[in-house]
């Protein structure tokens, strides 16, 4: 698969870098106090450190799903499906940033939102062996999902099978 989302998010999280240190120099050569310059551009600091997170999660989700790959893990297919949906849905997510970076076009961004739909599809068709991976049955999901969310997924974590899981 294409990894390029990750290339982006470090391009994106560099742009942030260079356009928040600008802001910063600015601010102190319009002869604002030094901490109020660094209050101004907090938001932007917050942007930056999100951008940092998401490329660094999806570089470390991309690593797992290639060691998965090298093992022939039946999970790789299914988890590669997700980590490629998580890539595409955050950079959808923070679309307006990537355009203002310059990364994305109009275009491109059209064609990004055309790429999670798909992506959701293959996540879709992926979700059976990605719960099967926890050997839990159909019966025991539906009553599972009932219960309030966030809840019920709390539940399932600690029980994967050892073999099925990393």
């Amino acid at each position: 698969s294409d990894w390029s989302s990750d290339l982006c998010s470090s391009d994106l999280a560099a742009w942030l870098v260079l356009d928040t240190q600008r802001k910063l120099a600015d601010a102190e050569l319009q002869g604002v106090d030094s901490v109020e310059a660094w209050n101004s551009v907090c938001p932007d600091a917050i942007r930056l450190s999100d951008a940092h997170c998401m490329h660094v999660l999806v570089r470390n989700f991309h690593v797992a799903v290639r060691h998965l790959k090298a093992e022939d893990s039946a999970l790789s297919g299914p988890l590669c499906s997700c980590c490629n949906l998580f890539a595409l849905w955050w950079m959808r997510e923070s679309m307006g940033e990537f355009m203002e970076s310059g990364f994305l076009s109009s275009t491109q961004c059209s064609l990004l939102r055309q790429a999670v739909s798909g992506q959701l599809v293959a996540v879709r068709t992926d979700a059976v062996p990605l719960v099967d991976a926890w050997d839990h049955s159909d019966r025991l999901c539906s009553l599972q999902s009932a219960s309030t969310m966030g809840m019920s997924m709390r539940r399932f974590l600690p029980l994967p099978r050892p073999m099925s899981i990393p």
